[in-house]
């Protein structure tokens, strides 16, 4: 075969191959895509771990980014689109998801700077308990997307838009932050496991 046919062949698997997501990861048995999209930009897999509490495995976490960035504070910091991605490992109230997510809050904002975010997070609160609860399979999803805010999707729905940088920063400290829902996740979240 000529040598401009194997090149073009070679770059139209490329472009097959970059269009699709492909499974980059297994981790409980989660298959997690090497790429996504988000609002049309591309997004790949930082890294991805497990979140369990007192030997109970709760969900997988994943993040994506749409470049490189080295450390968590960086990630927190970016003005760039991210993504967190939770993989129910069981099925829980969604009340009882957000109470941790707030948990985690507390952990790593300051007090003034959760009463600044006090209508996000009854927004957030909102959209959360709004489906009641999650089961074993479910995906939720934040997207943190600079000039539109948080974007939270629960099973692939939308559930609100909540604006503001400052909030997506506070999220993402509950995973990345100097007080992290788990050590070896903040770990396996920036590819360090």
């Amino acid at each position: 075969m000529p040598r401009c046919t194997w090149t073009r062949a070679g770059i139209v698997l490329a472009m097959v191959l970059a269009a699709s997501p492909a499974v980059a990861a297994q981790v409980e048995g989660v298959r997690l895509a090497d790429n996504v999209r988000v609002n049309n930009q591309p997004m790949f897999l930082s890294g991805a771990g497990l979140r369990s509490k007192f030997f109970v495995r709760v969900y997988v976490c994943a993040l994506y980014l749409s470049e490189r960035i080295s450390s968590p504070e960086g990630v927190i910091a970016s003005r760039k689109t991210r993504r967190i991605e939770l993989h129910m490992l069981r099925s829980m109230q969604a009340s009882a998801i957000h109470e941790a997510m707030m948990k985690g809050l507390e952990d790593n904002v300051s007090a003034a700077e959760l009463k600044r975010l006090k209508p996000q997070l009854g927004r957030l609160q909102q959209a959360m308990t709004s489906i009641g609860g999650v089961n074993e399979g479910d995906v939720i999803q934040f997207d943190f997307v600079p000039g539109q805010g948080t974007i939270v999707r629960i099973g692939g729905d939308v559930r609100d838009t909540i604006e503001g940088e400052e909030l997506a920063r506070a999220l993402l400290s509950i995973w990345l932050g100097p007080k992290p829902v788990q050590s070896d996740l903040k770990d396996a979240l920036m590819g360090r496991s």
